[in-house]
């Protein structure tokens, strides 16, 4: 018995230890609130499958496959297909679809074998809730610094919109507990209802902490998913579907009254929101509007991770065709996500992949209502809501507590087959090995970056890129480095090789400043036909930005084409920036100055 109970302490650990991924900023790294959460999880995942093959040889743990077991393996494999039928090469985002497909695997087998393992995980998520808050208003009060120089509330991530969605994720859990447990304390104490106790006040201090914090973030979609987790959470507790039916039936008026008025406040809710940030929801309209075309056009998926780099050709095309408006050309930007993650999974992993991805959340908030998992329902709703307006299955943390909740609510299913769980998790283990020692050089190549960065930064670009290209087989999935790798070769004169990065970067970036550098290495080389086109391409990318007409108008000047010149000076001297500055006021004065020549 002491072994079970030891056996179970450290599967609940483990799984800990995963859930703590969100609270991790690795400072040797360069982006430190991203790479250092990575590798943590990587870490986390290879001592979690130590734990579960472990046990499952020793307690012989039993797992039934359902339905839900189904759909998660055909969306891992469909998703895996994408990515392989476009020939993409293996990249991070590609191996942490496997790694979580297997935490997916490891969770169903601990709750099925560990009954009370869903509570105290459930607690522990709530945990990392509370700290997350705390750190925000840390971060608000000044005693701790953010990780972003524009934001001064960022909390573990790298801006406060991930924090801001992970909060309202967290909330709906607290709620819950925080109302359900609160009953507690109206009798006497007891010392076997302490672990109670302890879930309110964490749970209490937790949402309120939230509720303090999350209006500094200016985050519409995180406020719409809290209130719509928390309003879920009430529901559910008060009444059933079959009783809230019955009360529509009986009280038809009254139910009309309540409904107009409810959609009232909506859409006035919906207008207020819309002009806090006007510019911003035209931006993702935008976005939604592009991504939709993108979806028609690859219905197979383009690769998981090769988004950015799909958006920013097909946005080019819609603003080279003349049907974008001044308003979406003011509003347009180059968005390393679609802002919507149903748009998003179509876009990377295809149609099939996201009907599939509909499917499983559907029957998760089924299983959910009929568990009586109403924690579950709350937080998942939440996401849902999240997702429609952000990107946070971009972000790690949200998709281990996605997979969380998806492994929990697929408890009530009905069982399809019985499998041997050895088997299972000695693959599952495997793979995760092959995973580690796939990443540890990788890991180690992210220290170096960060080291060798320091060359870059002084500009000693000659040692920077001996040291980048030991790198670059490590790296080349990263558009800053492959950014700050291809400046070396330019700074240095290899203007091929540089551009030969770039085609590397523009598959998985959107930057516009690709191009542009890709132009001036081609006018470099005297190639100003091919330098044209690249202007041209990141000029309509981004309409709104200045500098590829700069840039164009120059050209122009030094080819003899003054026509053209004169055309791109108006422009540069005419066009209202979206965020002015004195480098446009610079660029407008050397326009000034060779109009003036020419006279």
């Amino acid at each position: 018995m002491k072994l079970l109970q030891i056996t179970h302490f450290l599967l609940i650990l483990s799984i800990l230890l995963v859930f703590i991924t969100v609270l991790i900023v690795h400072n040797e790294f360069a982006d430190r609130t991203v790479s250092g959460k990575y590798f943590w999880f990587y870490a986390s995942m290879g001592i979690l499958s130590v734990t579960v093959l472990c046990s499952c040889i020793l307690h012989r743990y039993t797992f039934s496959l359902n339905i839900i077991d189904i759909l998660v393996t055909l969306f891992c494999v469909s998703g895996i297909t994408s990515f392989w039928y476009n020939g993409r090469e293996i990249n991070t985002p590609f191996i942490l679809l496997i790694l979580i497909f297997i935490l997916y695997l490891y969770l169903r087998i601990i709750m099925s074998g560990v009954k009370f393992s869903r509570q105290i995980l459930l607690t522990g998520l709530i945990l990392t809730g509370l700290i997350c808050a705390v750190w925000g208003l840390l971060q608000l009060y000044g005693f701790v610094s953010s990780f972003h120089n524009r934001f001064a509330v960022t909390g573990p991530f790298f801006n406060p919109g991930p924090f801001a969605g992970y909060l309202s994720v967290i909330a709906p859990l607290a709620f819950y507990y925080a109302i359900r447990d609160f009953s507690i304390l109206k009798y006497k104490f007891y010392n076997k209802l302490i672990p109670l106790y302890i879930r309110w006040g964490i749970s209490s201090v937790c949402f309120i902490s939230i509720l303090l914090i999350l209006p500094v973030t200016m985050s519409r979609a995180s406020w719409l998913a809290l209130l719509g987790g928390c309003i879920c959470i009430l529901i559910a507790r008060k009444k059933s579907k079959f009783n809230f039916c019955r009360w529509m039936k009986r009280y038809r008026k009254r139910t009309i009254c309540i409904s107009s008025t409810l959609l009232i406040f909506i859409l006035l809710g919906g207008v207020f929101l819309y002009s806090i940030k006007k510019d911003s929801a035209d931006g993702r309209f935008l976005i939604w509007k592009i991504s939709t075309g993108i979806i028609i056009e690859y219905p197979l998926g383009v690769g998981i991770g090769f988004f950015p780099g799909t958006y920013a050709k097909a946005q080019a095309d819609y603003f080279r065709s003349g049907k974008g408006s001044p308003q979406e050309e003011y509003v347009a930007d180059a968005p390393e996500y679609a802002f919507n993650e149903y748009l998003q999974i179509g876009i990377e992993t295809g149609v099939l992949s996201l009907f599939i991805f509909v499917t499983i959340i559907c029957m998760s908030l089924k299983n959910a209502l009929k568990l009586r998992f109403v924690a579950e329902l709350g937080s998942l709703v939440a996401l849902l809501i999240f997702s429609f307006f952000s990107y946070p299955l971009k972000v790690l943390p949200f998709v281990i507590l996605l997979c969380f909740l998806i492994a929990s609510c697929a408890q009530a299913c009905k069982e399809v087959k019985r499998l041997p769980t050895s088997i299972i998790t000695v693959i599952a283990s495997t793979l995760v090995g092959i995973f580690l020692y796939n990443r540890y050089p990788t890991y180690k190549a992210y220290k170096y970056w960060h080291k060798t960065k320091m060359l870059y930064d002084i500009g000693s670009y000659d040692k920077a890129l001996l040291e980048y290209q030991k790198l670059m087989p490590y790296l080349k999935d990263q558009t800053k480095f492959l950014l700050e790798y291809s400046s070396c070769f330019a700074r240095l004169k290899y203007y091929k090789e540089s551009n030969e990065i770039i085609e590397e970067a523009i598959l998985i970036s959107g930057d516009p400043s690709l191009f542009t550098t890709m132009g001036q290495n081609y006018q470099n080389l005297g190639e100003n036909m091919r330098a044209e086109i690249c202007y041209q391409q990141a000029l309509y990318t981004i309409p709104n930005r200045i500098y590829p007409y700069y840039l164009l108008g120059k050209l122009y000047y030094e080819t003899g084409d003054y026509e053209k010149t004169f055309q791109m000076v108006h422009i540069v001297q005419t066009k209202k920036p979206k965020v002015p500055s004195n480098a446009i006021e610079n660029m407008r004065e050397e326009m000034k100055n060779i109009i003036d020549n020419k006279k």
